[in-house]
């Protein structure tokens, strides 16, 4: 492997994703991975690290063709644990989003950008979702919907899912902050805002206006062990 597009292929292949996979985990569209490709360019500077831990890649081979180019294993790494699956005929590739969702007074949004993907079964998704490509992972920070959703959870937000119903969780924006909250209607035009936490966070009215409604909360995980 002389260039360092070759490089980079070597890297897919063994990842066992697809060229639109491999470049959707890397945040890159298909057609620009494939520029990359072709024309022996290397990926973008914000994209290396992402390369590197995702991938275990090693960036030295990667730029000189030097050395291992696996930290790990000479043979690479499998983002799947069983090499048997794959992005394409089993499992979906999900986006973590980079901002916090607020379950507290709210979280200031600070970027937009896909800190990582977890690969969902696509059978799976697909009961629970009619369009795989309207979901985002969210990690939730603050105790207001506690015991429902905890501080640190991870919830599945379908965005493609905005209309409201009496009861439902959503993820909204009011103001500069998002938020994760129940909703229901007082009149058509006026929402209340709900925690499950009402003790400590008493609910709260806005104008339908005033709310942006970014999607629907349709499951949630949380790690029973964390690190203190």
């Amino acid at each position: 492997m002389e260039n360092i597009g070759e490089r980079l292929e070597h890297i897919r292949q063994k990842s066992g994703l697809n060229k639109k996979d491999f470049a959707k985990v890397l945040g890159l569209s298909p057609s620009f991975y494939h520029q990359l490709v072709k024309e022996n360019l290397p990926i973008p500077q914000k994209r290396l690290s992402d390369l590197a831990k995702t991938f275990k890649v090693n960036l030295s081979w990667y730029f000189t063709g030097s050395g291992n180019p696996f930290i790990d294993s000479s043979e690479g790494i499998n983002i799947f644990s069983d090499k048997k699956m794959t992005a394409t005929a089993d499992f979906a590739l999900v986006p973590l989003a980079e901002p916090h969702l607020s379950a507290g007074g709210g979280s200031f949004v600070l970027s937009e950008s896909v800190k990582e993907y977890y690969a969902f079964r696509k059978d799976w998704l697909s009961r629970i979702a009619p369009g795989i490509k309207n979901l985002v992972l969210m990690e939730v920070s603050g105790t207001s919907m506690e015991p429902t959703i905890a501080d640190g959870d991870t919830v599945l937000i379908d965005i493609g899912r905005r209309r409201i119903y009496n009861g439902q969780i959503y993820a909204l924006g009011l103001n500069d902050t998002i938020s994760i909250k129940r909703l229901e209607f007082i009149t058509a035009n006026r929402i209340r805002i709900l925690s499950d936490n009402r003790d400590k966070f008493p609910a709260f009215e806005a104008s339908l206006s005033e709310l942006r409604i970014l999607g629907q909360v349709i499951w949630f995980a949380r790690e029973l062990l964390r690190k203190i």
